[in-house]
Order: structure tokens, then sequence, then C-alpha cells
């Protein structure tokens, strides 16, 4: 279903049709004769500049026009300034069947305007997370996402967020103001590594398998350790104690017993190499003798 043309920002205007044959209806009366009429009840000025965007199903593409005149509370004329051969065939092969897609060519625009509605959507999730304390979820990212990727999800949700800002209903002007200003601070913790790493190993991010073989070499992984142990104190000293635990049954020849207690000491000593060693190593000697384990005694870090 074609909708009518509207300004999505002041200087945006969105053309949105389902397919061909809605944009052949405008492409017939308006945009092959250069022109499109644009309501609007906001006053916009002659010769404002303006960037038309028509999104299909099948490709977007831009123009760049002009207001030429306008009426007060109802609308304006937009004069289409770069309607060029080539974009001119691009229009009339999509819209005649002749080919597939809507391709202006390489110097189009980078895209069509976000609708504010999906602005103000966007930055009620985001705060939303941010007051949960889950940043993950305020940005729309994996925990495990690479810091290549989680970069490319920020800076699209920074883009997101200055778009449309005059076009932001009034009571949401406040809030988007706050929102952008937190997500400069918290792009700036995520994109920092050993603040990321902080963060995650506090809010239980902590994957302990998948950083170790990630991490590039035990020294790398020793890193992590140490922070870990300035993290969770009370919980190493619980690590050692159950890695006492675990020497003792061993001791006694009894291989379930160091197994669960050896398991225990790895929940609150996750990124101890050695520990994993050694209890891979009494794994190895159980699986051998077919010794039963209790349930439950075998959790993953």
């Amino acid at each position: 279903m074609r909708k009518d043309p509207r300004f999505v920002t002041r200087d945006q205007v969105l053309l949105e049709v389902a397919g061909r044959n809605d944009l052949r209806l405008t492409w017939m009366s308006d945009i092959s004769k250069g022109g499109l009429f644009v309501r609007s009840n906001d006053d916009v000025p002659l010769r404002a500049a303006v960037t038309v965007y028509i999104r299909t199903p099948d490709g977007d593409l831009s123009l760049d026009a002009e207001v030429v005149h306008a009426i007060p509370g109802v609308g304006v004329g937009l004069q289409l300034i770069n309607l060029t051969p080539e974009r001119r065939e691009a229009i009339h092969a999509y819209v005649e069947g002749l080919a597939e897609r809507l391709d202006g060519g390489a110097d189009q625009q980078a895209g069509p305007a976000h609708r504010p509605e999906d602005v103000v959507r966007a930055m009620q999730v985001f705060l939303r997370g941010f007051e949960a304390e889950d940043l993950y979820g305020a940005v729309g990212a994996e925990p495990t996402a690479s810091d290549v990727d989680l970069t490319k999800r920020l800076k699209s949700l920074g883009k997101l967020f200055e778009s449309s800002p005059d076009a932001l209903p009034p009571a949401m002007v406040a809030r988007a103001h706050h929102a952008r200003s937190l997500l400069r601070r918290v792009s700036a913790l995520l994109k920092d590594p050993s603040r990321r790493l902080d963060y995650d190993l506090q809010h239980g991010h902590v994957y302990a398998e998948r950083r170790i073989a990630l991490a590039g070499g035990a020294r790398a992984v020793e890193n992590i350790r140490e922070r870990w142990h300035r993290t969770f104190p009370e919980r190493v000293r619980q690590a050692e104690k159950n890695a006492a635990d675990a020497i003792r049954a061993i001791n006694r020849l009894d291989l379930e017993g160091a197994l669960t207690a050896g398991e225990a000491a790895l929940e609150d000593d996750p990124f101890n190499l050695e520990l994993r060693e050694v209890i891979r190593e009494w794994q190895h000697r159980a699986d051998q003798r077919q010794v039963p384990l209790r349930k439950g005694s075998r959790k993953s870090a």
C-alpha cells in the first residue's frame, strides 16, 4: 500500500511504497515531471534544500530537491534538482518491470531517513536496558560479540539516535538528549577492552572457556585471572578451600571426591589453567576406571 510522501525531519522526505505498481502512480503523476508535492502542517521556507528518499521492498533511491512553493498549513511543492537521465532510467525500468531492483547508482546517499517512531522505540529500549544495568541488552548486542561487531553496533545506534532530532515528540526531546549522553558513556566503556572485561565479570558474562580459547596464551589468561581475583576475592578464597579439599581427597585415593571439590573450586576460580589441567587429568583417570560421578557434580565454567 502506497503512503503519501511525508517529512520525517525538516530536510528529509520519505516516500514509502509497497512495490513497483505503487511507485508507478507517483512516477507518472509527479516524479517524471520533475516535482513532488508533500503535505505538511509545518512552515517550510522557500528554497530550502530537501532530500527525498524513495523506499521500496526492492531497493532505495534518493533525490535532491528544493522547495519552490508552499501553501501554509497544507504542504510544499518540491523541484527535483538531480533527476539525471540515469536516475530517470532507473525508476522507469523498475516501475515497468524491466529491472528487478530500484538502483540509483554508486553516487547514492547512505540510505533513507529513520522514522521518528523507530528512533523513539530504540531510545526507550536503550534507556530500559541502561536502568537495569544490562548494557548489552540496551544496545542490542550479545555479550559474546567481538570488539569489531560491537563497535559497528554502537556506531549504528549512535547514528540512529542522532537522526530525526527535530521530528521527535516534544515529550521525548529531553529523554532523547539524555539517551544520547548515556550512549556516549556506554560506548566509551564497551569500546575499552579493559573496562569491558571488568563490566563482563561483574555482571556474570564470564564465558571462561571461550575467553581462554581467544586469549592467545597463558600470560593473557593470567591477566584475566588477576582481574577476576581483584573483583571476587571472597570467591577466590572459597576456591582455595575447595582446591585444598580436592588435594586431600586425591591423597585418600577418593577420585570422585577430588573431582567434585575441584569442580567447585573451578567455579570460583574459572581462569585457573593449572586447576583445569589437573581436573582434566583426574577426569581421564575416572573415565578409565569408570568411576561414577554424583549427578550434578560436573558444572561448566
